[in-house]
């Protein structure tokens, strides 16, 4: 809703400035610090995604609730905002994907794989994935959370 204000205030702006003699309508441009804008909304969406972080280290989440942070980082950002998601990391280096891993949260897991997270791993991230694979496939699991682990 806000992005459709700031087009709706742009066209504004542009409109009027076609109106203007040529000297108003350049200045009017190079005064506008669109570079600014959009820092802002980056660091906007990362804030949010870094508090929903901190919040899923600690409590557990839906994959609606994972859902929801993408739909409101996209509306913070007004494009897409999954980067970020993958690329989040606390102070111990730890993404959505890690804490996921350590706390067995194979459904996490599988939402973050099926949205591309998969291309931001660090190495740490790939061993630490095959070895929780390896434990959700091991013979000593009950067949039930086997096939659990292959959906």
């Amino acid at each position: 809703m806000k992005n459709v204000y700031i087009l709706s205030c742009l066209f504004f702006v542009n409109s009027t400035s076609h109106c203007m003699d040529g000297n108003i309508q350049t200045q009017l441009w190079q005064d506008f610090d669109y570079k600014g804008s959009v820092e802002r909304s980056i660091n906007r969406c990362q804030e949010y995604i870094q508090n929903n972080l901190k919040e899923y280290k600690c409590t557990d989440f839906t994959s609606e609730r994972m859902d929801k942070i993408v739909t409101d980082g996209d509306d913070k950002l007004g494009r897409s905002c999954i980067p970020y998601v993958h690329q989040a990391k606390d102070t111990d280096q730890n993404g959505f994907f890690q804490y996921a891993i350590i706390k067995r949260d194979l459904p996490r897991v599988q939402w973050l794989v099926e949205k591309g997270n998969i291309q931001h791993h660090e190495k740490k991230e790939y061993d630490d994935f095959i070895q929780f694979c390896t434990e959700q496939l091991s013979p000593s699991k009950e067949e039930k959370e086997k096939k659990r682990a292959l959906i």
